[in-house]
């Protein structure tokens, strides 16, 4: 029977109908009494493996999801725009961003939640895209004309704030991020 790992991993093809081949590694030909132990043994081993999963995939693919709450719209014009990012090369480039997000505002503000997001690293940056053209517009010395915020609401002196006070970690089955743009 076939036998899959995870990718990248071996795989063992034992007892093909046309002769048995061994694990990569082992050399040479088998007898049926040595043949017949090895299958035993990977039926064990993969039983143990299958049996394992859960606890593994557990462990290694937690998953929680990400409240956000985004407070301080002063109308309900345009868009807010919303950057979700799990890294900081998103940070200074929106293509790699995980998502972007147009949402409208209801009341001042802007309420979702992001499910299911492996248990990680990520940051957040919104703006209030009121003309709609899809640009944080800004004033003469760069100083934007339309509100912004990020997570942790952190705020940058000359320029944005740095990846590292915008991050945060997702390691519980739910995160809130209470933004308020300004």
């Amino acid at each position: 029977f076939p036998v899959a790992f995870a990718p990248g991993s071996p795989v063992w093809d034992m007892g093909k109908p046309s002769g048995k081949m061994l694990p990569p590694g082992c050399a040479g030909q088998i007898g049926e009494e040595v043949g017949m132990s090895i299958v035993r043994t990977a039926v064990v081993l993969v039983g143990a493996l299958l049996l394992s999963l859960p606890v593994l995939a557990a462990d290694a693919l937690r998953t929680g999801d990400i409240a956000l709450v985004i407070t301080g719209f002063k109308n309900g014009k345009g868009m807010a725009r919303i950057q979700v990012m799990d890294s900081e090369q998103a940070y200074t480039n929106e293509s790699k961003a995980l998502c972007l997000i147009r949402s409208r505002i209801i009341d001042g503000k802007v309420q979702l939640t992001l499910k299911g997001l492996p248990y990680g690293r990520y940051a957040v940056a919104v703006f209030h895209d009121e003309n709609g053209n899809g640009v944080l517009d800004k004033k003469l010395m760069g100083v934007p004309k339309e509100a912004y915020g990020t997570s942790n609401n952190a705020r940058g002196r000359f320029g944005p704030p740095d990846y590292h006070r915008i991050s945060f970690d997702l390691n519980a089955p739910e995160v809130v991020q209470e933004i308020a743009v300004q």
